[in-house]
């Protein structure tokens, strides 16, 4: 699923850019 994929990519690429590129999904997934 796409907040799976971002979760993964987040831990990968560190949280820096995906995490301003998706606030909805991280306050869903915090």
């Amino acid at each position: 699923n796409a907040a799976s994929v971002t979760g993964q990519m987040i831990a990968l690429d560190g949280g820096q850019h995906l995490a301003w590129e998706t606030p909805d999904i991280m306050g869903i997934r915090e």
